[in-house]
């Protein structure tokens, strides 16, 4: 279900689903792209594991614009990764940062809200808004933030995307984000995922490395005698005048 959030203080109005709102009410073409990336490798889970968004699965043309989050608690939103494009609309590097020091201080409670909220549902968050800086240079924002598992299944981490309307080149300067509308969409149970959903991809993520064994015999299980090898077995300890040993 659908929770909007036009107006400051009006609360959430519930909204009905039909297959026209499959976009969340997403306006530009990145943030829907991001979006149909995260839907397609949760593959109807609550949310996929950070360690399974790679560059190759963002692409080139999304990376410069999305960034990870890490919810550290007490509203501690950090931005883990963030692309080039982060620095271009705020200003400086955002890196390290609380997401919260990017909006203006009416707004930074209602965006930490809004992303916890996220985190809990497990839902989708959509903010659009503009970013402003100190000379009156505006532009249109929308920003959508997806939940993502950590590799202890707790959900802590957030993928998201900052896409502005309009020319893509800004001039450098530091910028701070205003919310004009929010909204919240609890994630429906789907089919269970894929191989192919579930693959890292070289990227974000590592390589899981390969076991070396050095060319040793692998451990073999037999029936009735738990774990051998083929080479010689140790004997038992065992208890010989009252003091304790071993072969």
């Amino acid at each position: 279900m659908d929770w909007t959030f036009n107006e400051p203080g009006r609360g959430r109005t519930k909204m009905t689903q039909s297959p026209g709102q499959r976009r969340l009410g997403m306006k530009h073409p990145g943030t829907v792209a991001l979006y149909e990336y995260w839907s397609a490798l949760r593959a109807g889970r609550p949310a996929p594991y950070k360690a399974e968004i790679t560059a190759n699965g963002v692409g080139r043309s999304l990376a410069a614009n999305t960034f990870i989050l890490e919810n550290l608690g007490a509203g501690n939103l950090r931005f883990r990764l963030a692309g080039s494009m982060l620095y271009d609309i705020f200003g400086l590097e955002v890196r390290g940062m609380n997401i919260t020091a990017m909006m203006v201080d009416a707004d930074r409670a209602r965006l930490r809200t809004m992303i916890e909220m996220a985190l809990d549902g497990p839902s989708i968050a959509i903010m659009q808004g503009s970013v402003v800086s100190s000379d009156g240079d505006a532009h249109e924002i929308e920003m959508v933030f997806a939940p993502l598992k950590n590799d202890f299944d707790h959900m802590d981490r957030v993928l998201g995307a900052a896409h502005i309307f309009g020319s893509d080149h800004l001039a450098a300067a530091p910028r701070r984000c205003a919310i004009r509308s929010t909204r919240i969409t609890e994630i429906e149970p789907g089919p269970g995922p894929s191989a192919e959903a579930t693959t890292a991809l070289p990227g974000f993520a590592e390589e899981a490395a390969a076991f070396d064994h050095g060319g040793a015999d692998r451990l073999t299980a037999i029936d009735g005698d738990g774990i051998t090898t083929s080479a010689p077995r140790r004997g038992h300890l065992r208890v010989i005048d009252g003091d304790v040993s071993g072969d």
